[in-house]
């Protein structure tokens, strides 16, 4: 058997998030309507790579880490109320910086070997619904719990 002498995918990397940080601040137009900017920045390790079904990846290490700047439009449901649900949508930047090292293996055992290595950063736009509830502190103080997809 003829054993390939280079890996050219496909290939699916598995991330998880280390930990999260997001920082917004907005305006409230109408006692329903608001806008926010939303920043955000999220490390991630890769925990494995999955090459398709002939090989294997060991030795995989690496990082990915996501920064996002969004502009956030929110519907306040109920804003009178002391908690109250909301509902929005958003738009802007994503940064996604890949750092990955891995060697895939044929699953034949031919020992035939390749590494590869995965360094890039790019920039594309990313949109998002979200919706949550709202905590009013005071007149200019909210504090909410979103889910965004």
């Amino acid at each position: 058997m003829t054993a390939p002498t280079d890996y050219t995918g496909p290939y699916s990397l598995h991330t998880r998030n280390v930990t999260s940080v997001l920082v917004r601040g907005g305006y409230q137009f109408t006692p329903n309507c608001r806008a926010e900017l939303e920043l955000g920045q999220r490390a991630g390790k890769i925990n494995h790579s999955i090459a398709s079904g002939a090989y294997t990846d060991s030795e995989a290490r690496g990082s990915q880490d996501v920064d996002t700047a969004m502009v956030n439009v929110i519907y306040d449901i109920a804003p009178s109320a002391k908690l109250h649900p909301f509902i929005g949508m958003g738009a802007g930047a994503v940064r996604i910086k890949t750092n990955y090292n891995g060697t895939v293996t044929p699953v034949d055992e031919s020992n035939v070997t390749q590494s590869y290595v995965i360094h890039t950063t790019m920039t594309v736009t990313g949109t998002k619904a979200l919706a949550g509830l709202t905590w009013s502190e005071s007149k200019g103080l909210n504090t909410s719990v979103p889910y965004r997809y």
